[in-house]
């Protein structure tokens, strides 16, 4: 049986996305007869990879993540998928063109936003702020208070993590 093979057998039976690791981890406790190798997981990583590239691929793969490709929606589900993500992406690359003061300024404005006293909400100086560049109170149930200090960083010249909550 191959990786592919095997990793088809297992997506499907799961009936839903699986991570490499855990596919390999099924294939090898069901004992599918792969082909032998020392890293296993590195094989079965590296064949999905580069299969779902493929035009004619089983697998899709989003954020480390594999499926098989009938279960992609249709219609007017897939063009929403479509658009929404085509929207996280420019908002993305949006983001990280923004300068970085700028981009603190809007860390402020998400915190005002997600609750914070307004009038606890700063921005820190550009320069000898120890890291911290937007601090807030967050006020739970008007009874009591939280003081919290972020550090939004964004490096010039390097492409930063996507955050989570863009994913």
């Amino acid at each position: 049986m191959t990786y592919l093979d095997a990793a088809y057998s297992i997506l499907h039976a799961a009936g839903r996305p699986l991570r490499f690791e855990e596919i390999t981890e099924a294939a090898v406790g069901a004992e599918a007869d792969l082909a032998p190798g020392l890293t296993p997981e590195a094989t079965m990583a590296s064949r999905l990879y580069i299969d779902s590239l493929q035009e004619d691929s089983r697998f899709m793969r989003r954020q480390g993540v594999f499926g098989l490709v009938q279960w992609r929606r249709k219609g007017i589900e897939a063009q929403v998928e479509k658009i929404n993500r085509a929207t996280r992406e420019q908002l993305h690359g949006l983001l990280l063109e923004m300068p970085s003061d700028r981009f603190e300024a809007l860390i402020g404005e998400l915190l005002i936003r997600m609750g914070f006293d307004e009038s606890t909400v700063t921005v820190t100086r550009r320069s000898g702020d120890g890291g911290i560049d937007v601090t807030g109170l967050y006020r739970a149930t008007g009874l009591t208070g939280v003081s919290a200090a972020d550090g939004a960083k964004r490096w010039e010249g390097q492409r930063a993590e996507r955050p989570r909550w863009l994913r």
